[in-house]
C-alpha cells in the first residue's frame, strides 16, 4: 500500500489540482474514485464516484471491469452508481432509437 501510494500520488495531485481549477468532467472524478479505493479509503472512493455519476458520467462497463473496484463491487453503493449510469445511457439509447424512427 505504501508503495502504491507513491505511484499514485502524482497523478491524484494532478487530478485534485483540476478539481479546485473548477473540472467538473466526470472522468476526474472516476480516476480518484480508483485512487482511492487502491489506497484503501472507500468513503472517499465513493464520495468521488458518486460524484461522478452527479457529473454525468455514463461508462458503467468500465467500472464494472476495473481492477481497482473488484473489492466494491459487491457492496450496495457501487451497485447504486453503476445502475445511476447504466439507466442513463439506458435512457440515452432510448431517445436515439426515437429519433431514428422519426
Amino acid at each position: 500500500l505504501e508503495e502504491a501510494n507513491k505511484v499514485l500520488a502524482p497523478s491524484a495531485a494532478f487530478l485534485e489540482e483540476a478539481l479546485a481549477r473548477g473540472s467538473e468532467t466526470s472522468w476526474v472524478y472516476t480516476k480518484l474514485a480508483a485512487v482511492h479505493a487502491v489506497r484503501e479509503e472507500r468513503d472517499k472512493a465513493y464520495e468521488r464516484l458518486e460524484r461522478a455519476v452527479e457529473t454525468g458520467g455514463v461508462d458503467y462497463r468500465k467500472l464494472q471491469r476495473l481492477p481497482v473496484f473488484a473489492e466494491m463491487r459487491a457492496e450496495q453503493r457501487f451497485k447504486e452508481c453503476v445502475a445511476e449510469m447504466r439507466s442513463r445511457v439506458d435512457e440515452m439509447r432510448a431517445k436515439v432509437e426515437e429519433q431514428e424512427a422519426a
